[in-house]
């Protein structure tokens, strides 16, 4: 049996579940295998890790903008296997993991979805000062009084 992964959405109001919805089918990217999601205004920012590939959309009060891609904004930064994202001053700032060249080592990488763009890729990792013997493998973040908390699961390599 085979298939494709579908990105599907419900809400919870106050009392009970709405059904869930066919992201895919309303907004594309089939094949998505890692999501990460903020509100932003009153709308629901996505971003979706399909082939490798970092995507967004907004739902807005009753629809889904077509998915875009955020590497053709933002410079592509390679193999993306991880995704988080938060809100930090009405801004959308998205994390995302990649494989490095050796094989073993990952890379944090940052940008913030401005109002109509994407700033370029920041290398976290490097900026951060971390230290490239360790693979970061997963990422998280969250708003802590309008900054950017980012942490990484990592795995120590011993020799």
């Amino acid at each position: 049996m085979s298939g494709s992964y579908h990105i599907e959405h419900t809400i919870r109001h106050a009392n009970s579940w709405q059904p869930f919805s066919d992201v895919t089918n309303q907004a594309g990217v089939i094949g998505a295998v890692e999501l990460a999601c903020a509100g932003i205004n009153d709308e629901l920012h996505v971003c979706a890790i399909a082939n490798a590939h970092l995507y967004h959309t907004i739902r807005h009060a009753n629809s889904w903008q077509a998915f875009g891609d955020v590497e053709a904004q933002a410079n592509d930064i390679g193999n993306i296997s991880d995704v988080a994202c938060a809100a930090v001053n009405g801004e959308l700032h998205v994390c995302a993991i990649i494989q490095i060249q050796n094989g073993w080592s990952y890379c944090t990488w940052h940008t913030i979805r401005h109002a109509n763009s994407w700033q370029a890729f920041g290398n976290v990792t490097k900026e951060a000062s971390y230290d490239e013997k360790y693979s970061g493998r997963h990422v998280a973040c969250a708003n802590v009084k309008n900054e950017l908390h980012v942490c990484v699961i990592d795995e120590i390599i011993t020799t």
